[in-house]
C-alpha cells in the first residue's frame, strides 16, 4: 500500500510540476512536440509518460487512449495531441492535472549531426561586370558562388558537413572574387582566370553551425567600378603593415600613396622646366657635399706636408 502511494504520488507531482508550461496554453489546444518517450508511472488506470519538446524546452506529460505510447519507451518521437485539464481533489482542495492526450506518434529517428556553414559578403556600390564572388573551403577547395537573389547587396552561399571532432585542426575558408562564370570541371566548378581573396578567415573550427561573414566597398573610377581592396591576408582585406606616414596624418594608408605620387610629378616638371636632371632618392645629393670636403681635406694635407719641408 505504501508503495502504491509512493508510485501515485511521483506521478500526480510530474504532472503537476508539466503542468506549469502547459497552463501558458488553453485547455482543448493542439500541440506537438519531438523528444525521448520516457515513462512516468501509472495513476488511475493509466500510463503515464513525459517528453521534453527539443524545439522549446518545455516538458509535457502524456496518456493516450488510442495509442501505445508504451511500444515507444525510449525512443525520439513525434508526438501530436490535444491538451487536456482536469481536476483533481487532494487533501488541501482541488488542483489541476495537465497533460497531453495523445492521438498520433511518429518515430523521428535521430537529429542531423551536420553543421551549416554560411559564407554571406555584403557588398557595396556595383561591382564589375562579370565579377563572381565565391566561397572556399578546405585544404583543395571546389569554389561555391555565393549569390544574390533578392539584390539587396548580400551574397550567400550555405552548405553542410559533418562537425568537427574534438582536437581535430581547423578548416581553411575565404571568400574570394574572380571574373565569371564558373567553369565545370572534373572536380567539380573552377573559375579559369585568377582569384582575389576578400578575406581569409584563417583556420576555422567547425563544430557548430557558423556563419563566415566579410564586406567589399566599390568606387567609382575612371572605366568602371574597381574594389577599394585587391589583396589580403590573415589579417582581411587591404591590411597595410608597411609603408611610410608621408602626409603625416598618423595612418599609413591610400592616401599617402596619391601624396607620393604628386611629389614625383612635380619633380618631374621642375626637371623639364630647369633642363637639369633630377637625380634620383638613392642619396646622389648627399653625395655633392661629402666629395668637396675630401678634396677639401686632402688638398690642405698636401700645403701642409710642402710647408714642412
Amino acid at each position: 500500500m505504501a508503495c502504491r502511494l509512493r508510485v501515485l504520488v511521483g506521478v500526480l507531482s510530474v504532472m503537476l510540476v508539466t503542468a506549469v508550461p502547459a497552463l501558458a496554453q488553453e485547455a482543448g489546444e493542439s500541440v506537438e512536440a519531438t523528444g525521448v518517450l520516457q515513462y512516468a508511472g501509472s495513476n488511475g488506470g493509466y500510463d503515464y509518460y513525459t517528453i521534453n519538446d527539443e524545439a522549446t524546452g518545455e516538458s509535457y506529460t502524456l496518456r493516450s487512449d488510442s495509442v501505445d505510447l508504451g511500444s515507444y519507451l525510449d525512443q525520439r518521437v513525434d508526438i501530436s495531441g490535444t491538451l487536456v485539464v482536469e481536476e483533481i481533489p487532494t487533501s488541501a482542495g482541488e488542483a489541476q492535472s495537465v497533460y497531453i492526450e495523445v492521438d498520433s506518434v511518429e518515430p523521428a529517428g535521430s537529429p542531423d549531426p551536420r553543421v551549416t556553414v554560411t559564407f554571406e559578403l555584403t557588398v557595396e556600390g556595383e561591382p564589375p561586370a562579370g565579377t563572381v564572388f565565391v566561397g572556399l573551403l578546405g585544404g583543395e577547395p571546389v569554389p561555391q558562388e555565393l549569390t544574390d537573389p533578392d539584390g539587396d547587396g548580400v551574397y550567400t552561399y550555405s552548405t553542410s558537413l559533418m562537425p568537427a571532432s574534438a582536437g581535430e585542426p581547423g578548416t581553411p575558408a575565404r571568400i574570394a572574387q574572380g571574373e565569371g562564370p564558373l567553369q565545370s570541371g572534373p572536380a567539380g566548378p573552377y573559375l579559369a582566370g585568377p582569384i582575389t581573396t576578400i578575406k581569409d578567415f584563417g583556420l576555422v573550427t567547425l563544430d557548430e553551425d557558423a556563419t563566415l561573414s566579410a564586406t567589399v566597398s566599390f568606387e567609382e573610377s575612371q572605366g568602371g567600378t574597381t574594389p577599394e581592396t585587391t589583396t589580403s591576408g590573415p589579417d582581411g582585406p587591404g591590411d597595410p603593415k608597411t609603408g611610410a606616414d608621408i602626409n603625416e596624418d598618423g595612418s599609413v594608408d591610400e592616401a599617402d600613396g596619391e601624396v607620393a605620387a604628386s611629389i614625383s610629378d612635380s619633380a618631374r616638371e621642375a626637371e623639364k622646366a630647369s633642363g637639369e636632371p633630377t637625380l634620383p632618392t638613392t642619396g646622389g645629393a648627399v653625395l655633392l657635399p661629402l666629395i668637396a670636403g675630401l678634396l677639401l681635406t686632402a688638398g690642405g694635407l698636401l700645403l701642409a706636408r710642402r710647408a714642412t719641408r
